[in-house]
């Protein structure tokens, strides 16, 4: 058994021409980024049992891009990976708001996929966070830093090391909506 179970492990985190989780494209806009492309059934070209295996392996449950997209950014709009040693912005604007009928959330992982421990008890963002601070042309900013800002409302507190952000939405209602591109700040 276990000559055969070492060799699957290895093909769920290893997967020779991409990473078969659910993790790029991640934020940004541009041809092939939309959020549908962070389900479950994305990748045809790795074989839908494969898929199913790398996600499960690597997430409790996801469902189809149909009932709920995970895009997940790792980088900021230059390709950079994103760590605490830099503050971040992903901005929304007025009329582009996660396209979700049920709620979406923006959630904080260390690299190696665990929620992230701070000082505010924070991991994630949701549309129905209160106090979020909406900018006066209407944009919503969410900030992405390990140092606390002047205001605190709309900070998600990131490690000091390197970190990825998932964008969850629930009941999608758009599958080739993408999430804007995580700006470092600063």
């Amino acid at each position: 058994m276990d000559r055969g179970v070492r060799p699957g492990l290895a093909g769920l985190t290893v997967c020779p021409g991409g990473d078969p989780h659910p993790r790029r494209p991640c934020c940004g806009r541009g041809p092939g980024r939309g959020a549908a492309a962070s389900g479950p059934d994305r990748a045809p070209r790795l074989g839908a049992r494969l898929l199913r295996a790398a996600v499960a392996y690597s997430q409790i449950y996801i469902n189809p891009a149909t009932e709920a997209v995970y895009p997940v950014c790792e980088t900021d709009h230059l390709g950079r990976s994103l760590t605490g040693a830099h503050n971040y912005s992903i901005t929304f604007a007025p009329d582009d708001l996660p396209p979700a009928e049920h709620f979406w959330s923006l959630t904080m992982y260390h690299r190696r996929g665990l929620l992230c421990d701070n000082v505010i008890g924070r991991h994630a963002i949701t549309d129905r966070t209160p106090g979020l601070e909406v900018n006066d042309d209407g944009t919503l900013a969410l900030l992405l830093q390990h140092a606390r800002p002047s205001s605190a409302a709309n900070w998600l507190p990131c490690p000091p090391g390197e970190f990825r952000v998932m964008l969850r939405l629930y009941g999608p209602r758009d599958l080739s909506w993408s999430p804007p591109a995580i700006v470092r700040v600063g």
